[in-house]
């Protein structure tokens, strides 16, 4: 009997392809909480401070939510702050100040 050799299995196309699609994903996901900063800021700078609030205001201005639809919720918008501090465009010493995590 011959032994059995385990070769190992070759990285298709097809897992790269996925690798640079969740890439391109994360990029406009990035590029879209970049986008919506300012007016976060601006928001708080203005008294709008607890999540919910701010998920009505961005519902009340029918901002679009990234998969196109427009009813904003606290976890939305805590989802996007969260992003924002992955980006560091969002610490304790700009935004976090004014929060209030209702």
């Amino acid at each position: 009997m011959g032994s059995h050799h385990h070769k190992e299995p070759k990285r298709s196309s097809l897992s790269r392809d996925t690798s640079a699609a969740s890439k391109a994903k994360k990029k406009k996901a990035d590029d879209y909480a970049r986008l919506l900063a300012e007016r976060i800021n601006m928001y708080q700078s203005n008294g709008i401070t607890s999540l919910t609030a701010i998920a009505n205001k961005l519902t009340d201005q029918c901002v679009e939510k990234p998969r196109g639809k427009y009813n904003w919720s606290k976890t939305d918008v805590r989802r996007l702050i969260d992003r924002l501090e992955g980006l560091q465009l969002y610490s304790e010493t700009s935004l976090g100040r004014f929060f209030n995590w209702d």
